[in-house]
């Protein structure tokens, strides 16, 4: 069975902030779905992993062009939580896991959509993350 379709622009914020202008879904998202496609497609379940997802745009695309155990690591709780309603509303909460920011994340994994943060700070957050652990070939 198929996964259902899904419209990217029906994603909320959810419970962050919504107004309008404000999306849950934008061009880049849009644009790391459309490059890593093929490489998507030719995935197992279980090695695509998202990092930095918002609300759920790449989580979710992932899983609705037919991507399943998808480890994905959303930041703060709102986008957590409007990942899950999202999810729910479109069919797809059986298609990925959130886990934290560690090594499991991305052990075996063979696409990584990261989604870079605006912030320096949550950057230097994520380094100081890897500092501490290694992860294994």
């Amino acid at each position: 069975m198929s996964p259902p379709p899904l419209d990217l622009d029906a994603l909320r914020r959810w419970p962050d902030v919504e107004a309008p202008g404000l999306v849950a879904v934008d061009a880049a998202d849009r644009l790391m779905l459309d490059e890593s496609s093929e490489h998507r497609a030719s995935a197992a379940p279980g090695t695509v992993v998202v990092i930095g997802d918002g609300y759920g745009a790449l989580t979710l695309g992932a899983a609705a062009e037919g991507a399943t155990g998808i480890r994905t690591h959303v930041d703060p709780l709102n986008g957590e939580r409007a990942l899950e309603a999202n999810a729910e509303r479109a069919g797809l909460g059986a298609a990925f896991e959130v886990h934290r920011l560690e090594p499991a994340l991305v052990r075996g994994a063979r696409v990584v959509l990261l989604r870079l943060p605006g912030r320096w700070r949550r950057c230097a957050t994520w380094r100081a993350s890897s500092r501490r652990t290694r992860i294994p070939r």
